[in-house]
């Protein structure tokens, strides 16, 4: 908890850094599509994948190479955290389309095997940040770490679900009617 505390602004940073500008854009771009305008609603589903599948994972990778360093006493930056995590985007993205492949398959299978994989992998850029480790070795260390934990990770995810639809709640409730500024108070109150 102390480290979170004493570190809150680099932490909330990384997550601000995605949110904002990402939030913003699908804004912008879901507005500006109409259902006669194929191209737009297109470009704003690749906009949407680009930040979903490459950016969210690279934010992540950074603000674990972040608490992870300042967990050791290192010095890490913002920058430096982020080029670390650049470093490691193909091992990354890697394990998570394998992970997210046998997710798939669980959920074609019976929603229950894709659920637990689900939680299974819910370390893998954990295990490819902190210990370096690609394709199955960080499934497999995912699945160490979740060993006897699925319990505790239910239980916040469901308070995050919680948290998350209370900042929602909030934020409509804001006399504030310009989307835009509603869009980037709510990344900066979710970060």
């Amino acid at each position: 908890w102390k480290l979170y505390v004493e570190n809150l602004l680099l932490f909330v940073s990384f997550s601000v850094v995605v949110g904002v500008p990402g939030g913003l854009l699908t804004l912008w771009l879901t507005q500006s599509a109409s259902a006669e305008d194929v191209s737009a609603a297109l470009i704003s589903l690749l906009a949407y994948m680009v930040i979903l599948l490459v950016v969210s994972p690279l934010a992540g990778a950074a603000t674990t190479r972040a608490v992870a360093g300042r967990y050791l006493n290192e010095a890490v930056s913002f920058g430096g955290a982020w080029s670390y995590a650049l470093q490691l985007l193909l091992p990354l993205l890697g394990a998570m389309l394998l992970a997210g492949l046998l997710i798939f398959g669980g959920m074609i299978l019976l929603v229950i095997p894709g659920l637990y994989l689900l939680l299974r992998f819910t370390f893998i850029s954990q295990a490819v940040v902190v210990e370096r480790l690609g394709g199955s070795r960080a499934l497999k260390r995912s699945g160490a770490l979740m060993k006897g934990n699925y319990g505790r990770l239910i239980a916040l995810y469901m308070i995050s679900i919680v948290l998350s639809y209370a900042i929602e709640f909030l934020m409509a409730m804001l006399p504030i009617e310009n989307v835009y500024v509603r869009q980037i108070l709510a990344a900066i109150a979710q970060a």
